[in-house]
């Protein structure tokens, strides 16, 4: 039986509230290539553009625009998957966010503590 338009928003809702979770951090598989070693290719994340993308590296240049030919100085190091880097970009952004709840909740402590001051104040 198909759902209709508020039972999906429902699933879509809890979906939501289930992803709000911690996942496990990820560390880069694919070290920064030694020298010698020719053009290595694998993935890197972009916290703020939200994506995952093919990268390349050398011992002494790296692109993470493009898996074919490098654009920047030094090598970087990779995830060897795109399912890994977007493992690790999760991971990023949950703790981003947590840093940015946290913050909140100190403001609402803050406040909440000086409405409890007043409040006594107001009782003497």
């Amino acid at each position: 039986m198909a759902m209709n338009k508020k039972e999906m928003q429902m699933v879509k809702d809890l979906k939501i509230s289930l992803s709000l979770r911690f996942t496990d951090k990820v560390i880069k598989d694919i070290p920064v290539p030694c020298s010698g070693i020719t053009l290595i290719k694998g993935f890197t994340y972009n916290e703020y553009s939200i994506e995952v993308r093919e990268s390349c590296s050398t011992s002494v240049d790296h692109s993470v625009h493009s898996n074919k030919k490098t654009s920047s100085q030094n090598g970087i190091s990779m995830f060897s998957t795109k399912i890994l880097a977007l493992k690790a970009l999760r991971n990023a952004l949950e703790v981003k966010a947590a840093n940015e709840l946290y913050k909140i909740d100190k403001i609402i402590e803050e406040e909440l503590s000086d409405v409890a001051a007043r409040n006594s104040l107001n009782l003497a």
